[in-house]
């Protein structure tokens, strides 16, 4: 359905309402959701619900990787070794640089 209304847009058409858009897509042939008998609609939504809820498949980790994982795990890192303590520290050398470009007179005014 959304193949259908981006078509109708990019040939230059306009829909300013719920009702235009209706009238597109039904131009083209796609069937609504919502028609045809209850069974059949409800063995839609149960079709779909059921898809929504298989778990997704994942790639298996080979045993390098979870070697590579388990000398990570093991391993401590240093709080001066993350990425908060470097913007720490460079923030701190930002705000010397601002500091030594200060001319005397903010200086003493900022003191005050």
């Amino acid at each position: 359905m959304e193949s259908v209304v981006r078509k109708a847009l990019e040939e230059g058409k306009t829909i300013n309402s719920l009702d235009e858009l209706m009238v597109i897509i039904k131009s083209q042939g796609v069937a609504k959701s919502w028609d045809g008998k209850v069974t059949d609609r409800r063995d839609n939504w149960e079709k779909i619900f059921e898809e929504a809820n298989t778990v997704p498949s994942h790639k298996e980790w080979s045993v390098e990787e979870e070697t590579a994982l388990a000398k990570l795990e093991a391993k401590s890192i240093l709080i001066k070794e993350t990425e908060i303590s470097h913007l720490k520290k460079q923030q701190k050398q930002e705000l010397l640089v601002t500091f030594n470009t200060l001319s005397p007179e903010t200086l003493v005014m900022w003191h005050r």
